[in-house]
């Protein structure tokens, strides 16, 4: 008779079955053998795990019980009913079956890798590391165990053991997933190099070709590369994160008075984040924000906790909630705008975010990178970090702020340094400083700090010691460069913020690591006035301290290269009056008012909101924060709710925010010559022949009265566009104000997104003004010394005895301006632009109050402005930025002719050397 699988018992057909994935039929005919015979152990094992698998939760534990009950000994069948209680939410129970598994078996590897994982989530870190050491002992070929008690061990910190047990994972398995990272990551954290170039090269070309060869924050310490750091985290991600939520917020409009933000972090406490953001939310405005904290790490106690607790409106510790169950949290409290600080560091719970809570869910701060998940909608950042040519290396929408997007520590400050010789420093050595994270020395950027020693006699580099290891590896690395070890000075750690900060003190030169530059350490040090240079990567975590350089007026000290990097420190070094004023120039602009408190807020208020109204143009909480913001005066902003500096993503099913200043990676240009009489003399035509040359492939226009013979303009400057307007515009100075205080002036240049005004006494020194106009300003002109100042008294001002208004940055004759956001303010400010025109005030005077009044009209400080142009006291200034010769400048003729001649001379002289011809000879000079 031939063989039939019908003929098989029951049992064994279920088995067949199951081994065909054919769960379904199994079912019933487990069930079949079971009822032949209850207490079958084969049977009712494998039901168990059937159930289990297909996610009936509640039955699989009715046969699980069933089955521990019948064979009380069997540790498979404990195993899978904490599985299942694990599944349920019951990790108490869960714990209990795994133990009574671990009594029946107990070098079961499988038992003791799932109750370590459970362990860890209840934060029981002792026992948890101890079955995951009994996993490896019990069956060393286990890769998983292995990659398990590495990742544990590093966490506490046992980094020579979780070297090991790395170099164990990568032996047995090269490919394991991310074992390549786990092991380099773990061995740049004692700065042990072995191997380097060749793990380095493997995990970047993995990363190319689309293999898990690394995690995330590990990879930003090999590269810089924004385009590989984006692949390196949508593998990650599509590894980490393969299941999506049904949405918790679908749609719904809230009606609450106030925009609703929720800050989601584990740092609440004293850490570098909580330590930047406690000022920030102390300089919210709680009658247009309500602020709650949704605190995902312990309590540690600390006064930077208490500080950020008092600071929110409200408060939730959620350490023992799922992602799920504080998802929910979030959405029942309607919350408006969700922000990640954590990303993909320490204690973070992405997974929250995957369950959409909040209509807006925000990138910032925590991880300088991009998350690779459509979940959030946005990364907060600024276009230094961000410039507008690389946000396609971000899957988030990227929305920049008109600063460094990184607030400064406020609230603690410096105490009072010691002698060097209590830090172990000598006295009359040049001092480098390199504080920061072990990691973050990169052997490239080790070589050329070790280059700076061999080339500034009796130098030393300052390091922040964390392990003896890493001491003895960088000691044993600066004698392979034949440096003396003992030029490498450690400091140890302090247990009060301000001691750390007074260190940076004593230091002369602090020096940002490639390829991930320093953030908060960086800030620090430029706080308490220590001079910083970086090496500028591509990608958004290399870039933090050119924002920081950038937005204090320094971007001297950014470089592009190792070379340029190491001729800047030497140069530096050696030039000890140099590095003087650059110190007093930091402590000039300290405390840093866009860095920290409510201008910081501020500018995240009006983020806030403009990212709500992409999303949710309609929100009704929407026009109370604007009216809100018209009703509270200077401190705050406009009738509309997006100061806009957002970047499109490439995603085309996101909304867009039509903002043609942003939308390109090359905003277009006009320049504006007002004219007025019908020929120029000697000076102003050098003026518009320097303009000629300099820009030579710009837009350039006349503008002029509609009477005025412009035949001398046509022959001179036929390249030049020439726009005529009625003759009242041109016959004074208050005409000439009332129509650049026209918005319909600046709509008249649509094709544009900027306008360059050049009065006939203005020079374009140098065309940079590519990179003027990403960097988020609504305005730059020179600046006005000691600033001017006005009391306005008049419609909403007149209040309360008037509104004492000062700005120090506006000088119009030669000025950038955004024509959105010129337009919009003028509009926004239409009161007091009446007001102008009435009393026939200076125009530039108006746009330079303006930028104080109204946040979302972004003007840069003095120090940014006088890098763009000078006019007044352009001396003063000059030296201030250590002879940088700025853009442009107005009025040279009639301010320190003999300074200008100096300057144009030098103009001239590397036209020169660079072989290009003069438009015109020197006037008499």
């Amino acid at each position: 008779m031939p063989f039939s699988p019908d003929s098989l018992p029951p049992l064994d057909r279920a088995l067949a079955l199951l081994q065909q994935g054919r769960r379904a039929e199994a079912e019933p005919l487990f069930r079949q053998a079971l009822a032949l015979e209850p207490t079958n152990l084969a049977a009712a094992y494998s039901l168990t795990v059937l159930l289990l698998q297909l996610d009936r939760l509640e039955e699989a534990l009715e046969q699980a019980q069933i089955g521990t009950r019948n064979h009380p000994t069997c540790a498979p069948l404990w195993h899978v009913l904490g599985q299942i209680w694990q599944r349920l939410g019951r990790p108490t129970d869960a714990l209990a079956a795994y133990d009574q598994a671990l009594v029946h078996d107990p070098t079961c590897v499988d038992v003791l890798i799932n109750s370590s994982a459970l362990l860890h989530e209840q934060r029981q870190y002792k026992e948890a590391l101890l079955r995951l050491h009994r996993a490896v002992e019990a069956d060393p070929s286990r890769d998983l165990a292995w990659a398990n008690y590495g990742i544990l061990l590093s966490e506490f910190k046992q980094t020579l053991h979780a070297i090991h047990a790395f170099e164990q994972l990568v032996l047995r398995n090269p490919d394991y997933p991310f074992g390549l990272g786990l092991l380099t990551f773990e061995r740049l954290h004692l700065c042990d190099w072995r191997d380097f170039s060749w793990l380095s090269e493997q995990i970047i070309s993995g990363v190319r070709a689309g293999r898990k060869t690394c995690k995330t924050l590990a990879f930003m310490a090999l590269s810089d590369d924004a385009g590989d750091v984006r692949r390196c985290t949508e593998i990650y991600t599509a590894h980490q994160h393969p299941h999506r939520f049904p949405p918790l917020w679908r749609g719904e409009t809230y009606s609450h008075a106030r925009l609703r933000v929720a800050y989601v972090s584990p740092d609440f406490r004293d850490h570098p984040v909580g330590h930047l953001l406690a000022g920030v939310l102390e300089g919210h405005d709680h009658t247009r924000v309500e602020t709650y904290g949704i605190s995902l790490g312990e309590n540690d106690g600390s006064r930077h906790h208490q500080r950020i607790v008092a600071a929110l409106d409200h408060f939730y510790e959620v350490l023992d909630k799922t992602p799920a169950q504080i998802a929910a949290l979030i959405r029942s409290l309607d919350i408006d705008v969700a922000v990640d600080l954590a990303g993909y560091t320490a204690g973070s719970r992405t997974d929250i975010f995957l369950h959409r809570p909040a209509p807006v869910q925000v990138n910032y701060l925590g991880y300088a990178g991009t998350m690779g998940l459509p979940c959030y909608d946005f990364i907060l950042a600024d276009a230094q970090v961000i410039p507008p040519n690389a946000r396609h290396h971000y899957s988030e929408q990227v929305f920049a702020l008109p600063h460094c997007y990184l607030p400064v520590a406020s609230g603690c400050p410096p105490a009072v340094p010691l002698p060097r010789a209590a830090y172990g420093l000598p006295d009359q050595a040049f001092v480098f400083c390199a504080f920061g994270h072990d990691y973050k020395i990169h052997p490239e950027i080790f070589r050329i700090w070790m280059k700076l020693l061999q080339a500034i006699p009796g130098s030393v580099l300052w390091l922040m010691s964390r392990h003896e290891t890493t001491i003895a590896n960088l000691r044993q690395a600066a004698h392979h460069h034949q440096i003396d070890p003992a030029r490498l000075v450690f400091a140890s750690r302090v247990p009060r913020i301000e001691d750390h900060l007074a260190r940076y003190q004593v230091a002369d030169l602090f020096l940002d690591p490639w390829p991930y530059g320093s953030h908060t350490t960086s800030a620090d040090a430029l706080m308490v006035g220590l001079p910083v240079i970086t090496y500028q990567g591509g990608a958004f975590h290399s870039r933090v301290a050119s924002s920081l350089l950038t937005t204090l007026g320094l971007p001297e000290l950014i470089t592009h290269s190792f070379e340029e990097y190491f001729t800047l420190a030497c140069k530096l070094a050696k030039d000890r009056n140099r590095l003087a004023t650059y110190r007093q120039r930091l402590q000039a602009i300290h405390p840093p008012s866009l860095l920290s408190g409510r201008r910081f807020a501020a500018s995240l208020e009006e983020a806030f909101a403009a990212m709500l109204a992409d999303r949710l143009p309609r929100h009704p909480a929407l026009e109370r924060f604007m009216l809100t913001a018209n009703a509270s005066g200077p401190a705050t902003s406009s009738s509309q709710p997006a100061p806009a500096f957002i970047l499109p993503s490439e995603n085309p099913n996101r909304p867009v925010e039509h903002d043609s200043r942003v939308s390109r990676s090359s905003p277009r240009l006009v320049i504006v010559v007002p004219i007025y009489k019908p020929t120029l003399n000697l000076l102003e035509q050098f003026s518009l022949d320097q303009l000629k040359q300099t820009a030579l492939h710009r837009t350039i226009t006349f503008v002029g009265p509609r009477h005025l013979d412009v035949s001398y303009y046509r022959f001179r400057y036929p390249e030049f566009g020439i726009r005529l307007y009625d003759d009242r515009y041109f016959a004074s100075i208050q005409g000439y104000n009332h129509l650049l205080l026209d918005p319909d002036f600046y709509a008249g240049f649509d094709s544009a997104d900027f306008v360059l005004i050049h009065q006939t006494d203005a020079l374009l020194l140098h065309d940079d003004l590519d990179q003027w106009m990403h960097m988020g300003y609504d305005y730059v002109g020179a600046p006005w010394p000691g600033g001017l100042e006005i009391l306005l008294q008049f419609g909403r001002y007149a209040r309360h005895g008037g509104l004492q208004v000062k700005a120090y940055v506006g000088n119009g004759g030669f000025s950038l301006r955004s024509i959105r956001g010129t337009r919009h303010v003028l509009v926004e400010l239409g009161e007091m632009r009446d007001y102008w025109i009435r009393s026939n005030s200076s125009e530039d005077l108006f746009f330079g109050f303006a930028g104080t009044i109204s946040n979302a009209f972004r003007l840069p400080n003095q120090m940014v402005a006088a890098r763009f142009a000078l006019e007044l006291e352009p001396q003063k200034f000059f030296d201030l930025h250590d002879g940088t010769i700025p853009t442009g400048c107005h009025a040279w003729w009639k301010h320190d002719l003999e300074f200008w001649k100096g300057i144009i001379i030098k103009v001239a002289e590397k036209r020169d050397s660079a072989g290009i011809k003069n438009p015109a000879p020197t006037p008499g000079f």
